[in-house]
């Protein structure tokens, strides 16, 4: 089963995906761009501008970065301050590039720019990428023919430049996209193969354990059996018949547990319930309270406190499950006083008085705990 503190393989692919692309527009900002600005400073209508454009790309690269070598998402306002930040700082630069200099290296916020965009939209749909760089090739359009109209050769190569530009930051952006709709489906193809082993694994560990109760169950019964065979146990004796009465019930009981009921304890409770009415004591059974979902150790606590009182009934015996601030099952009975099996492994606790000929015994279980319990039912 997979460690649920390590990443997903998904997001780990993503996240090198997301680092080879913010990989290519630094090496595009520094290697190519930074080159062409410095050698292009004579060029500029007023150098210090394009020095302030350069330096707006250059944050805005900063911003990516911080998320991006953090393996985080980029908000959305991380986002939108990228996109103006980028379409602001082409059109001060463009504006800087004079016409005939516009399919020339001091343009060169042009194939930059687009790789900006393809960074800060790479976990929006596609559709916003192709929107971002439309805007770009746009305004860098109107800005030309504002500035210069260029002729036939310069409208030629703004052209192909666009189409080779704009092209490989879309495939780059789709390619992205179609990587990260695979990788959606292989993570949740994982999350089902780890929800089966985990279910496999619990389902096995679930069935070692009945074979180990049912083992401890069956060399109980066993020794009762052999006792009475022997003559060890006296079928006169009161605890002998007691000591009978509780095997037989945790035997019903444990069938009890393999069965389908909206209320498991109740429905485990009345196996025991069924076994002293069969010896001839009447019960009295009342319920209060929505039942709760328990783990079977909690209510085979419950339920061993309540089957060793009803056992000890002569005549009657009264029966009551409280669902409320905890869930207390208490039963009150016409016999002598007894020992109780302790259940404060499973959190339960149990007490007996016994006054006036009356046995009480009660388990009680918090609520709050049952709350958090995993263990199936």
């Amino acid at each position: 089963m997979a460690d649920p503190s390590t990443p997903p393989p998904g997001g780990r692919v993503l996240n090198g995906a997301r680092l080879a692309t913010f990989g290519v527009l630094v090496a595009v900002h520094f290697g190519l761009s930074l080159p062409a600005l410095v050698s292009s400073w004579d060029v500029y209508v007023d150098a210090d501008q394009a020095a302030v454009g350069y330096a707006a790309l250059t944050a805005n690269v900063g911003l990516i970065g911080w998320f991006v070598l953090r393996g985080r998402s980029q908000p959305a306002w991380a986002v939108r301050t990228g996109l103006v930040v980028a379409i602001a700082a082409s059109v001060l630069l463009t504006a800087q590039v004079p016409g005939d200099q516009l399919v020339r290296q001091a343009h060169w916020t042009f194939p930059e720019l687009g790789w900006h965009g393809v960074m800060l939209l790479i976990e929006r749909p596609f559709v916003h990428a192709c929107a971002f760089l439309a805007t770009h090739l746009v305004l860098t359009a109107i800005q030309a023919i504002l500035i210069e109209p260029p002729d036939r050769i310069a409208a030629s190569g703004m052209l192909i430049t666009s189409v080779i530009t704009c092209g490989l930051q879309l495939a780059m952006s789709w390619g992205i996209k179609v990587l990260r709709r695979y990788l959606a489906r292989a993570d949740a193809a994982a999350r089902e193969r780890d929800r089966v082993l985990t279910e496999n694994a619990v389902s096995v560990q679930l069935r070692l354990d009945r074979r180990r109760r049912d083992a401890d169950h069956a060399a109980d019964v066993l020794t009762v059996l052999r006792g009475l065979a022997d003559g060890s146990l006296d079928p006169d004796d009161e605890r002998t018949r007691r000591l009978c009465a509780v095997r037989a019930a945790t035997l019903r009981r444990l069938f009890a547990e393999n069965e389908t009921s909206s209320d498991r304890l109740l429905h485990e409770l009345r196996a025991g319930i069924d076994v002293a009415e069969r010896g001839g004591v009447t019960v009295q059974l009342a319920v209060r309270g929505t039942p709760r979902s328990l783990p079977i150790r909690v209510r085979r606590a419950l339920t061993d406190v309540a089957i060793a009182g009803i056992a000890a009934a002569r005549r009657t015996a009264r029966v009551t499950v409280i669902h409320a601030g905890q869930v207390r099952v208490s039963v009150v009975t016409d016999a002598p006083d007894i020992e109780l099996p302790s259940g404060a492994d499973a959190g339960v606790a149990a007490s007996a008085t016994h006054n006036g000929g009356k046995l009480w015994v009660e388990a009680r279980y918090p609520v709050h705990r049952s709350s958090s319990a995993t263990s199936p039912s």
